[in-house]
């Protein structure tokens, strides 16, 4: 009687079929758990891009002076506060402090599905520097509210001189690997000297 050395057969075919199953729960183990990390980096992302934007237009709208009412060119373009717009005017920002004197101005538009910020600042003495640029991406709609020192909320923009607090709301959304993920935001900031 002769003794066994080798694997049957059968016996190869099982052990390399346990084998694939092992590797394949690995594999989708794996993938899963990719595609996650992937997706909660993406919506850490947006979360802090809104964070970022919130903070940003919160302070901008406590150093402002007043929100402009009707139309102001800023940087070659025409603003106008709305609903959708807003137009702030600030004291002009030096190594100092601030002046006075000057003005600055910001303004926030929906353009498509982006928020541009435009900074014209006086060309005087201010350190806040021109600029325009996209702040945030993929805003599916913003809306600004503006309110006076009795809290009553302001219907037409027609004279906003009596504005004393902004609010904004806005929705953001994020789409990765067919998932969305909106976001909204709401912020509300009073104005300089009117707190």
């Amino acid at each position: 009687m002769r003794t066994k050395n080798a694997f049957t057969l059968v016996e190869l075919i099982v052990v390399v079929s346990l084998m694939a199953i092992i590797l394949g729960a690995f594999i989708a183990l794996y993938t899963s758990h990719h595609q996650f990390y992937n997706m909660a980096s993406i919506f850490t992302e947006l979360r802090g891009s809104t964070k970022n934007f919130k903070n940003q237009i919160s302070k901008d709208i406590e150093e402002a002076v007043e929100v402009v009412t009707g139309s102001k060119s800023l940087l070659g373009t025409s603003y106008t506060t709305s609903n959708m717009e807003l137009v702030l005017k600030c004291y002009s920002t030096t190594s100092t402090g601030f002046d006075t004197d000057y003005y600055d101005y910001i303004a926030y538009r929906l353009d498509g599905s982006n928020i541009k910020r435009v900074v014209d600042a006086d060309d005087t003495n201010s350190i806040r520097g021109d600029n325009n640029r996209t702040f945030i991406e993929n805003v599916n709609n913003v809306i600004f509210y503006f309110f006076d020192n009795n809290e009553v909320e302001i219907s037409s923009v027609d004279d906003l001189s009596v504005v004393t607090r902004v609010a904004m709301d806005m929705e953001v959304e994020k789409t990765w690997a067919g998932t969305t993920r909106n976001e909204t935001i709401h912020s509300s900031a009073r104005l300089r000297n009117k707190r």
